[in-house]
């Protein structure tokens, strides 16, 4: 039965970030400390690329690998004295997501702008913007409430790229591909986007970073479901809201497919 691991892009345990493992070599034996029969004391191997996915993060790699002296199990992994990874089996779909994690430090927000987009609403700060979004809706004939505007506005928006994502996934490819999409995209994609790009010091400055994080979340979900039937205009909404970021400028959301940028925190 084959089993996995998932580990740093240097070959690295999550756990502590120090553990360096080597193709084909086994690992020290750890002594069974008579903890749970599941997260005990050992090397835990996942049962599938998935489970493997669920105890690391992202930028990672996946491979197969096998243990020996089983000190005991649970439903997505088992415990071993040893280990040793063998084939790396990282998917496409990771590796693209991988990629796009590391590129986000070379997103530079509010810097060398580019020219801005006439699709565009722009306003000078994030406020003007949120101000203008809202009034949008509050216009909008199906707007009862300011909480219903802006379900429509952003979170509609991107719920309805992550129920497409997950139900094509599911139809297409099974759960496995659904639920590699969902772990790899939940916690390791926010941390990646929020810690490993911008400084939160300045409470503007933190809004614009959340701002930045949910959008950088919703494209790496449509990167983990490349080659799926996903509809043309959720790649597109998705790529269009990241655009702006790598344009130089912020999106507070999107009013009927309106963009509410602005270029200043």
């Amino acid at each position: 039965m084959a089993m996995y691991k998932c580990l740093t892009e240097d070959n690295k345990s999550w756990y502590d970030g120090t553990t360096e493992w080597t193709p084909g070599k086994w690992m020290a034996h750890i002594a069974n400390s008579n903890d749970t029969a599941e997260c005990g004391a050992g090397y835990h191997l996942g049962l599938s690329i998935n489970d493997a996915m669920s105890y690391g993060r992202m930028p990672c790699r996946i491979w197969t690998a096998e243990g020996k002296k089983r000190y005991g199990a649970g439903q997505d992994k088992k415990r071993y004295g040893k280990a040793r990874i063998i084939e790396d089996v990282t998917p496409d779909y990771i590796l693209a997501a991988n990629e796009f994690i590391k590129s986000i430090k070379n997103v530079r927000r509010f810097s060398q702008c580019k020219r801005p987009l006439k699709s565009w609403q722009l306003y000078d700060t994030r406020a003007a913007a949120w101000d203008a979004a809202r009034d949008a809706c509050w216009a909008a004939p199906w707007a009862a409430t300011w909480a219903a505007a802006r379900a429509a506005a952003w979170d509609a928006a991107r719920d309805a790229v992550r129920a497409a994502a997950w139900d094509a996934a599911r139809d297409a490819a099974g759960a496995a591909v659904r639920d590699a999409a969902r772990d790899a995209a939940g916690a390791a994609t926010w941390a990646a986007a929020r810690d490993a790009a911008w400084d939160a010091t300045w409470d503007a400055a933190r809004a614009a970073a959340w701002d930045a994080a949910r959008d950088a979340l919703l494209q790496v979900m449509i990167i983990i479901c490349d080659g799926l039937p996903l509809d043309k205009k959720h790649i597109n909404h998705a790529k269009k809201r990241w655009d702006v970021w790598v344009r130089g400028y912020g999106l507070t959301c999107d009013v009927n497919g309106v963009l509410y940028v602005y270029n200043k925190p």
